[in-house]
């Protein structure tokens, strides 16, 4: 049995009645369920399905299996012969709507316009794309695109859909060939454009209300142009406007003056962190000065111990360097912050210590984590208060060549 389909009505129904036929509980433990009639739309040629409710009950996925229309529904499995109230998410249908119509706008605009054919279209829950046969697209002509599209919905043109066959096909001016066999629907927008398809739309060009293209990506050497249409355009300019006004109110700049003042204050960052850089690397080389006057021997080796104060990992790390560049050097230093420890430690190559062995034992005293590879380890523990027990015990290592 066909599943009487009512979202190819003029217009759609967003409430509706029907009879359960079927319904069952696969594997996944939700419900699916065959109407004798149903206005959601089901998955399908770009365009996701309608959701709302059957019985109350949440309508999660919409499919269709060959002549029939499946219903992927959360709570109570229904009876057969049941009666049940449905409802269509209307701002989800109305969405999805603008997408589709929104989309064959700017298809056909894009073939009149530069003879771009559309191989691939998605409509996501953010933004359309539509896929074109071009390596690229000049700024220009997708300007060009983006207000031919916008005057096309100024133009409030009628949206009509006709079925056809193989034997009246060859009548309708399409865009591209069909992709189906059989009874075929066709939608048409005045004289711009007619193609094959099965999704739902808008009844005039009028109720896509805004067409606005935000960006395009190459891929599989065509272009993928990314498209705003229709309410989510609107939200997309109010987002957008709510945005700029509050960089104008920090930047204290009218919006024309916004990327330049940006590009100043950029410029302005970028310079102290080169001087900051410059501080810290001379700060380094000092405080590793300092540290290797305090040395001490065990072997061959020089250890180097300290205890440092509100300094940051890789300060660390940068005076851990410099110190067991020297050879023949380990080096265990932290830095305490609060009610947290920044650990550091560093082998000179040819002391062929690897803080392998001892590593987890050491780290336990200071609740510690963390890891790396020769010559240097880094990581962070929860006891400050252990650190001098942490250094005794890396000295011990040292002192048994179990480090």
């Amino acid at each position: 049995m066909s599943t009487e389909l009512l979202y190819y009505r003029s217009p759609p129904p967003e409430a509706f009645t029907a009879r359960v036929v079927d319904a069952r509980r696969p594997t996944t433990g939700e419900v699916e369920v065959v109407l004798d009639r149903t206005a959601f739309y089901p998955e399908g040629g770009g365009q996701p399905c309608d959701t709302g409710s059957i019985a109350g009950s949440p309508v999660l996925h919409v499919s269709k299996e060959d002549d029939v229309v499946v219903h992927r529904i959360g709570g109570a499995t229904p009876e057969v012969g049941d009666e049940v109230s449905c409802a269509v998410d209307a701002l989800r249908r109305r969405d999805f709507q603008q997408q589709h119509t929104g989309q064959h706008v700017v298809s056909a605009v894009l073939l009149r316009t530069g003879g771009y054919n559309t191989v691939g279209v998605h409509q996501g829950d953010a933004y359309t794309t539509i896929e074109v046969d071009a390596s690229q697209i000049p700024a220009a002509t997708l300007d060009a695109v983006e207000d031919a599209a916008n005057a096309v919905i100024m133009a409030d043109l009628p949206v009509t859909t006709e079925w056809a066959d193989e034997s009246t096909i060859n009548r309708f001016p399409l865009r591209r060939p069909p992709k189906v066999s059989g009874s075929i629907r066709i939608v048409q927008i005045a004289d711009l454009d007619c193609v094959a398809c099965g999704g739902v739309h808008v009844g005039r060009t009028g109720e896509i209300r805004l067409i606005r293209i935000i960006g395009t990506e190459s891929i599989r050497g065509n272009t993928r142009i990314i498209v705003k249409i229709g309410d989510r355009a609107l939200r997309d300019y109010r987002d957008s406007s709510t945005i700029v006004s509050g960089l104008c109110r920090t930047l204290s700049a009218q919006p024309a003056e916004i990327e330049a003042r940006v590009c100043q204050l950029t410029d302005r960052a970028e310079r102290a962190e080169a001087a900051v850089a410059e501080r810290d690397a001379r700060l380094q080389h000092l405080t590793a000065g300092q540290l290797r006057s305090q040395s001490r021997s065990i072997g061959n080796v020089s250890l180097i111990t300290s205890v440092l104060r509100d300094e940051s990992s890789g300060f660390l790390r940068g005076v851990t360097e410099t110190l067991i560049a020297e050879g023949s050097t380990v080096v265990a230093i932290a830095s305490v912050e609060g009610d947290r420890v920044l650990w550091s430690v560093g082998a000179s190559p040819d002391t062929e210590m690897t803080f392998t062995a001892s590593r987890a034992r050491i780290l336990a005293v200071i609740d510690g984590k963390g890891g790396g590879k020769p010559p240097i380890w880094q990581g962070v523990g929860t006891r400050p208060d252990a650190i001098d027990t942490f250094m005794s015990a890396i000295a011990a290592a040292v002192e048994t060549g179990s480090l």
